[in-house]
């Protein structure tokens, strides 16, 4: 048993030690009608998003092929974060206009922090539950 757990031990530890950041320079992006825009790229292989250069969240959406700025939403009591429905256009002019008339909010990165921890939980129940 206790070779068991020391097994457990050491592939949970590797794991979580390898753990990569993300690239840290400003990088491109290509949305769905071709048009590109600028961000950073947050986060590791748990959790991750994109921010532009005045610290909003963006995130990509696997239905409409876009990126699109993010918003917190509860499901099944805890808060994920998902696409808002308002992409990120060429020059980020309009999409600033969109940002300031929708109930798209700055997000707190304390909370950012909080959905990245359970992430990462998350993914380790799974390799402990294998």
């Amino acid at each position: 048993m206790k070779i068991v757990f020391a097994i457990v031990f050491l592939i949970l530890f590797t794991e979580y030690s390898v753990a990569v950041a993300a690239y840290q320079e400003e990088i491109s992006f290509k949305q769905n009608n071709g048009d590109t825009f600028k961000g950073y790229i947050k986060g590791d292989e748990w959790f991750h998003w994109v921010e532009d250069k005045q610290g909003n969240i963006i995130v990509y959406n696997q239905q409409t092929k876009n990126y699109e700025y993010g918003i917190l939403k509860k499901v099944k009591d805890v808060y994920e974060l998902v696409p808002s429905g308002v992409t990120i256009d060429k020059t980020n002019n309009a999409s600033q206009a969109k940002i300031s008339n929708t109930a798209i909010k700055h997000i707190d990165k304390k909370e950012l922090n909080r959905i990245w921890k359970r992430k990462r939980q998350e993914a380790l129940n799974v390799l402990t539950n294998t």
